[in-house]
């Protein structure tokens, strides 16, 4: 097995990776730039369509190949699918696996290192496949737990023959891993017990760039609805992303019935959307829910700068014992705002690094009662913590450091 880090030649298989550009999931873009900059040449095959994305790319026949901000993208052709429908999704994670077969050129090519990025852990079987050829090491990139968010969190029987199979996948990965990068920072005893070797374990929160993204204005309807909110002496709690089941946002309806002056802006939309603003009319608060349309990743600083502090939260599970993956987390600290986070994941970037309030997840009186603390504050009390919160991003979640940090323990564990 190669040892050397001077230049490699990266694979990285992620279904769903995305970049500036497309949206969700930036964790590979962030990633791969790092690794360029560093002088290596980074390949990320990704599919042709992904429900995470704001935009997605233009393929021609069964596969096309794009180079973006030095990046080598190889997109492979699947169907496109409701995000409401499993049947779509799962269909598409088997159909991506079976294109990682197809023997596109790009795939043919030598790597000198083959990263898997999870969700979708079906494809470490073309990864595994790839890296054996070339005698390569395997890194397995974990941002949730198969199958236990699907267990644990989407309620299905572990005996489900769909569950069983993604198990097997997942103990597979576990199994073929050099090293495996994990978002969840308490994962590796779990881990360890699916088959992951001793001392091939490294936590790896989601990255951000030092310099951040591009800066972009908000649209106008946008900024006038703020800055309206804001002339009427109104709290604002801003939330950006997706709003599932999973989010958990009607805590934060709910936590509005207890509060007078806050107002929720949500950025984005969702499948619960239509539930979330019944609940909002069925307590009265509906006219201070607000709902804009979505933005571009670009604009989300800007929205941020725009709202007193920002929102995360999720459902009560034991999934979280693990940790935590939320990548509008690092938005939040990079925008220096203070945080209502209520997960309740142990030794959570809130709770460690005191940019706001971390409570226990769906308990809408412990975020009522975080968010009157902020709201008690002072400006520039509450402009301490955003500090905060945007020094400790910077020093634990910074790209550069991650991506050499990755390849250096690659190095080690190789020898």
């Amino acid at each position: 097995m190669s040892t050397s880090f001077e230049h490699k030649r990266i694979l990285i298989v992620s279904q769903y990776a995305g970049g500036a550009r497309h949206g969700m999931v930036f964790r590979n873009y962030v990633l791969a730039r790092e690794w360029i900059k560093a002088g290596h040449e980074v390949t990320i095959v990704a599919a042709g369509y992904s429900h995470t994305r704001r935009e997605q790319p233009v393929v021609t026949g069964n596969a096309t190949v794009e180079r973006i901000d030095g990046i080598r993208y190889l997109w492979l052709r699947t169907p496109e699918y409701s995000p409401k429908s499993l049947v779509g999704r799962v269909m598409s994670m088997f159909l991506f696996t079976a294109r990682m077969y197809g023997g596109h050129a790009v795939l043919r090519e030598p790597y000198d290192i083959v990263v898997l990025s999870v969700p979708q852990p079906f494809a470490i079987y073309p990864a595994r496949r790839i890296a054996r050829r070339w005698q390569a090491p395997l890194i397995v990139d974990i941002r949730d737990l198969w199958p236990l968010t699907l267990t644990l969190l989407g309620g299905t029987s572990p005996k489900h023959p769909f569950i069983r199979l993604v198990g097997a996948a997942e103990a597979a990965a576990c199994r073929a891993a050099d090293l495996v990068t994990a978002v969840p920072r308490n994962a590796e005893a779990y881990l360890k017990s699916r088959g992951l070797r001793a001392d091939r374990f490294l936590p790896l929160g989601n990255a951000v760039l030092a310099e951040g993204l591009d800066r972009d204005p908000l649209p106008a309807a946008h900024a006038e609805h703020l800055a309206r909110l804001r002339a009427d002496g109104a709290f604002i709690l801003g939330y950006a992303g997706a709003v599932g089941i999973a989010n958990a946002m009607h805590v934060a309806v709910e936590a509005l019935a207890r509060l007078e002056r806050v107002h929720l802006v949500i950025v984005g939309e969702g499948p619960e959307r239509d539930a979330l603003q019944a609940r909002a009319t069925t307590l009265g608060v509906q006219d201070r829910l607000h709902w804009l349309p979505p933005v571009r990743r670009a604009q989300v600083p800007e929205f941020l700068a725009r709202v007193d502090a920002a929102y995360a939260g999720a459902l009560a599970s034991p999934l979280y014992q693990y940790g935590a993956s939320f990548t509008k987390l690092n938005d939040y600290m990079m925008a220096r705002k203070p945080i209502i986070y209520a997960v309740g994941d142990p030794g959570n970037a809130v709770e460690t690094s005191g940019c706001g309030v971390s409570c226990v997840a769906e308990d809408a009186g412990a975020v009522a009662a975080g968010i009157e603390q902020l709201m008690a504050l002072p400006a520039d009390a509450l402009a301490a913590l955003g500090e905060r919160g945007h020094a400790w991003c910077i020093a634990n979640q910074n790209a550069a450091r991650q991506a050499q940090q990755v390849l250096d323990v690659l190095e080690e564990v190789s020898r």
